[in-house]
């Protein structure tokens, strides 16, 4: 069987958007072929801090943890305070301005220490075990050149997911500095030329880095998408019908305007059907800012919701498979929203009716493209309580069912199988770009 070296910055994964693609690339790829051989960076705080992880490592994982001075302030504040609504208040001021400072000057990025770790950790894995070809993921530069570097010292194929980058790196407004978008643009150039194959998570991504390097050959970037497992939803009976409408909720930040706009419209039901109120019960998981609560509260409907807060990942799937619908904001969507992406694609393994409210874009065209629900603008707020309405009694009538249509092309097992055919294809077609 042929080996893989996967580098990846932390395994388990830190960041949202590595949770499940990491892990489950790790899972299935045997099953086609490949055994994988981890490259990491040592860091506890991988295992330990993320409530939102799935926990649980492969069991015929070979993992190679190399240690590094990395600036992991920055790195947690950039990937996991967001995801936990952290503060952003620090108790000494100078610390916020430092880790900026840093986020600006770190070449190539915050992870730039590792680099000669990495790439003597990876030349010791090189002489213990036949590798047949190298595999980078992730987000961070740094991740990508010790594949580069690795590649080129053994003659080893090299293929790159590049993860979507931050959406901060598509806006010169936020506080990252000019120098930094510069930068970043130079090292995604490098990696792109310099990678037998670069997979990326979005047809979005693509065209956008297509639109970047015109001249770069068109097949040299293939599309992976995200997606979900079915083995992590094991409910999937129908509920009885004499308990509460349970509409669950996976909060991304800022969407205050999508909660203002479904809140009004759960009062207008009840204006119209009074004994309904006791029917409706809300479960919102994950952050949940001020404005978002005060919005509830002053539209007087603070009991149908129950905030729940950040969850375990067992217990987030086990909230969200024992709902009726799923109610999807897809505010402030730029060219990917990763966050909300997430959670459409967890959404997926449980069959339920999707209601996404929100700006126009990419997420409700994929709910009413695969027929997954129904998508409403958040000024519609009479067609959002009609959908409300009609979803109701559905559910009180017994005829309201999960979706029974298998999403193939969004399992892991299924994504991982195309990984595995990239794969092949370079080790039958070894090219050289450097």
């Amino acid at each position: 069987m042929p080996r893989a070296m996967v580098i990846t910055e932390f395994f388990p994964p830190l960041s949202i958007k590595e949770m499940q693609r990491v892990p489950k690339f790790l899972t299935y790829l045997p099953d086609f072929g490949w055994e994988p051989l981890v490259l990491t960076l040592k860091n506890k705080v991988a295992a330990t801090k993320n409530p939102f992880h799935p926990g649980g490592v492969p069991g015929h994982l070979r993992i190679k943890s190399s240690r590094a001075p990395v600036a992991r302030g920055l790195f947690l504040r950039r990937n996991l305070y967001p995801l936990l609504q952290i503060s952003k208040k620090e108790p000494y001021p100078g610390i916020s301005q430092m880790l900026k400072l840093l986020d600006c000057l770190l070449i190539p990025d915050e992870l730039a220490a590792w680099l000669p770790f990495g790439r003597v950790a990876g030349k010791r894995l090189l002489k213990k075990h036949e590798i047949n070809l190298i595999f980078s993921i992730g987000t961070s530069h740094t991740c990508h050149l010790i594949g580069k570097s690795l590649s080129r010292h053994m003659q080893l194929p090299w293929i790159a997911d590049l993860q979507f980058p931050r959406e901060s790196d598509f806006s010169h407004a936020n506080a990252r500095c000019f120098f930094r978008l510069q930068i970043d643009e130079i090292f995604r150039r490098l990696i792109i030329h310099q990678a037998q194959w670069v997979v990326v998570n979005s047809e979005k991504w693509r065209g956008y880095l297509l639109s970047k390097f015109p001249k770069l050959p068109r097949n040299r970037i293939q599309v992976i998408t995200d997606g979900y497992d079915p083995n992590d939803y094991p409910l999937q009976q129908e509920e009885p019908t004499d308990g509460p409408f349970k509409i669950a909720l996976l909060s991304p930040p800022s969407n205050e305007r999508v909660v203002r706009s479904f809140v009004k419209a759960l009062q207008k039901i009840f204006q119209k059907h009074p004994g309904w109120q006791e029917e409706f019960k809300i479960i919102w998981q994950g952050p949940v800012r001020t404005e978002e609560f005060q919005t509830v509260k002053k539209l007087g409907l603070k009991e149908q919701f129950s905030f729940m807060g950040p969850q375990p990942y067992p217990k987030m799937l086990h909230h969200l498979q024992t709902a009726n619908i799923l109610l999807l904001p897809t505010q402030n969507e730029m060219l990917h929203n990763i966050t909300a992406w997430t959670t459409l694609y967890q959404y997926l393994g449980t069959g339920l009716p999707i209601m996404a409210i929100g700006e126009a874009g990419s997420l409700r065209k994929f709910v009413r493209d695969e027929k997954l629900g129904r998508d409403f603008d958040s000024t519609e707020i009479e067609a959002i309580a009609a959908a409300l309405t009609y979803w109701f009694v559905e559910y009180k009538n017994g005829s309201l069912k999960r979706r029974q249509r298998e999403m193939r092309q969004y399992q892991y097992y299924y994504l991982t199988q195309k990984l595995a055919r990239i794969f092949n294809h370079s080790l039958q077609h070894r090219i050289s770009f450097s």
